[in-house]
């Protein structure tokens, strides 16, 4: 239940050229959707504000940009979502983790696969 938990955000280009992907603030493109034993996990206190704030302005500052050149069939990890900057510490269960990426700022939203896992009571 303590342990930081990553996830990469891997992306292939299936096209012919070259692709210039840009990640530029964490909370404006990404939305992590975390499922427990068939209930959605709740963001941490504070970070409903922040999103719903992003989400009517729009990303307006940007708060580092880093610029990945995906070859032609290439598979590359664009960023990792630390789900310690979304949640709580995670209880013990079974999880789903989802979530929708957007490549371009103010874009359309983009699912990515899901993945499951466990968290298991700390041993004694």
């Amino acid at each position: 239940p303590e342990s930081k938990i990553k996830f990469a955000l891997v992306a292939t280009n299936g096209s012919l050229l070259p692709l210039v992907v840009r990640t530029w603030d964490h909370f404006d493109q990404n939305r992590p959707r975390l499922v427990r034993d068939n209930q959605e996990v709740g963001y941490r206190a504070g970070l409903n504000e922040l999103i719903k704030k992003k989400d009517e302005q729009g990303a307006t500052d940007i708060i580092s940009l880093v610029s990945v050149t995906l070859e032609p069939n290439q598979e590359k990890t664009l960023e990792f979502i630390d789900l310690g900057e979304w949640y709580t510490p995670l209880q013990p269960g079974h999880y789903v983790l989802s979530t929708q990426h957007r490549f371009i700022q103010g874009g359309k939203w983009v699912d990515a696969a899901s993945v499951t896992f466990e968290v298991e009571k700390k041993k004694q």
